[in-house]
């Protein structure tokens, strides 16, 4: 899955069989990019790609839910 954020970054997240590998549980990717112009980039490189296995992913998610969910109920100034 591709999202697209606001700040021309786009975070895709996926699972590949290929990236499977004898002795190795990490196998769910997270590949970061950036659309926007050079000079605004924060990224050095092109685009940055890293494996986490079920366990970190699944942690990963519970992080992000567990910080919308607190975004959502702090009201705003």
């Amino acid at each position: 899955m591709k999202i697209q954020t606001g700040n021309d970054i786009v975070i895709d997240v996926g699972f590949d069989p290929r990236d499977r590998e004898d002795g190795f549980d990490d196998e769910i990717y997270i590949a970061l990019s950036e659309t926007g112009s050079q000079h605004a980039r924060i990224l050095r490189a092109d685009g940055a790609r890293f494996l986490l296995t079920c366990d970190e992913a699944n942690r990963f998610a519970l992080a992000l839910q567990m910080a919308v969910r607190e975004a959502e109920r702090t009201p705003r100034r």
